[in-house]
């Protein structure tokens, strides 16, 4: 009877490896690896994830785009990484030479998607139950909340509560916006930075943000004032459609419309009004 268990044993295993196809490579990426990797992360810091290189033969360059003009630098590469057992990932990754390190949203991995890539053999043994159970595949993985975006209702909010929420959105670790003044038609916003300062407007058409940037002296400031307030739940921006406003911000002029939202902006010498309509 021992030696009949055994059999079966030995037969299952094989199957078990007969359906893999192939050898595990240990270099490659499997599913689990691949739901770690997350947006922001560097070719290197998802490397280590999965243990891969270009050198070890996982990792491939596929594409590559410049998108630079007029003084304003964007590389965008896409990667191909063989998987562990099955399939293969492509990770897209976005750099902006002049906005290095700012934001990990901007400089960094963008997007994934994966194509037939399984669980390792272990983790379906747990997670399952049985080594016969076939893993999912997804033709399309995009990276966690890169693209997602959900809708924020404030139409309950009161125009102090809008306003707290649009101070505390639009605050960086070095600029803190604050309620100066408030009536029910206009909310004025102070700061600790003399170069930035901003406006609430308040009607039954919609609320308008001015947003004052002077950038003599205070264009990295501004810049991060802008990104703070681009990520704000209150505009559902998409994030390519952030990193494309901000993009605009650094070469020309922001003009931008989606839905009920617009972003627009005049420019006098160093001054810089961001006009935002909800």
């Amino acid at each position: 009877m021992k030696k009949f268990l055994s059999l079966i044993c030995v037969l299952s295993i094989a199957v078990a490896c007969s359906a893999c196809g192939k050898e595990p490579n240990p270099a490659g990426i499997s599913l689990e690896e691949f739901e770690q990797i997350s947006t922001g992360m560097s070719l290197t810091e998802a490397e280590e994830i999965f243990g891969g290189s270009i050198e070890l033969g996982t990792v491939q360059l596929i594409s590559e785009t410049d998108n630079s003009k007029d003084g304003y630098y964007e590389n965008v590469s896409v990667y191909k990484v063989i998987g562990e057992t099955s399939g293969y990932a492509e990770l897209e990754f976005t750099y902006h030479k002049e906005h290095m390190d700012l934001h990990p949203s901007i400089n960094g991995l963008t997007s994934k998607k994966q194509y037939g890539l399984s669980y390792t053999q272990q983790s379906n043994i747990e997670a399952d139950d049985s080594i016969f159970t076939e893993s999912p595949i997804e033709e399309t993985t995009a990276v966690e909340n890169s693209q997602e975006t959900t809708e924020f209702d404030y139409s309950d909010m009161s125009n102090e509560e809008f306003a707290e929420k649009i101070a505390n959105d639009f605050s960086t670790e070095d600029v803190t916006f604050t309620i100066r003044e408030y009536s029910d038609s206009v909310c004025f916003l102070n700061t600790n930075n003399e170069n930035i300062r901003a406006h609430i407007g308040f009607s039954d058409y919609g609320n308008n943000i001015m947003l004052t940037l002077i950038t003599d002296g205070g264009k990295d400031e501004c810049y991060y004032v802008l990104l703070k307030a681009l990520q704000s739940e209150v505009f559902n921006i998409p994030l390519d459609d952030q990193i494309d406003i901000l993009a605009h911000f650094t070469v020309d002029e922001i003009d931008y419309e989606k839905g009920t939202l617009s972003i627009t902006e005049s420019i006098n010498d160093n001054i810089r009004v961001i006009g935002i309509r909800l």
